[in-house]
């Protein structure tokens, strides 16, 4: 586990201990879970998305991709040719507002899980 650091005056640490003493909560617990209901509510209009590292991908993206980069070489004419062969759409990022086209629905695959990590470990 890593630590984060921020800076704040003394008299809002000793705010913040009585008001996590009055919630019963142990005072890292409870910045814990202010850090995580505040990235849930900074993020609940606003959208954004990283970059997927290579560990992120599932082996199932994993095939995909090798397999999208393989027909890729091979200079398909239409690109339903293309799909006829295999190849499938596969996103390289994380978002909290990912559009599924087949449901027309969107789900949360970058906060929601972040903010369910780090409250999981405040609550354990």
């Amino acid at each position: 586990m890593d630590n984060l650091t921020i800076k704040i005056s003394s008299a809002d640490v000793s705010m913040l201990r009585r008001i996590a003493k009055s919630e019963n909560r142990r005072f890292d617990d409870f910045l814990q879970l202010v850090f995580a209901d505040g990235l849930n509510y900074m993020f609940c209009d606003e959208f954004v998305h990283v970059n997927k590292e290579p560990e992120e991908f599932t082996q199932e993206e994993q095939k995909q991709l090798e397999l999208n980069n393989k027909l890729d070489q091979e200079g398909f004419d239409k690109f339903k040719d293309k799909e006829a062969a295999g190849y499938k759409f596969v996103g390289r990022c994380l978002s909290n507002n990912k559009y599924d086209s087949e449901t027309n629905t969107t789900t949360d695959e970058l906060i929601e899980p972040l903010v369910t990590r780090i409250r999981n470990i405040a609550l354990s």
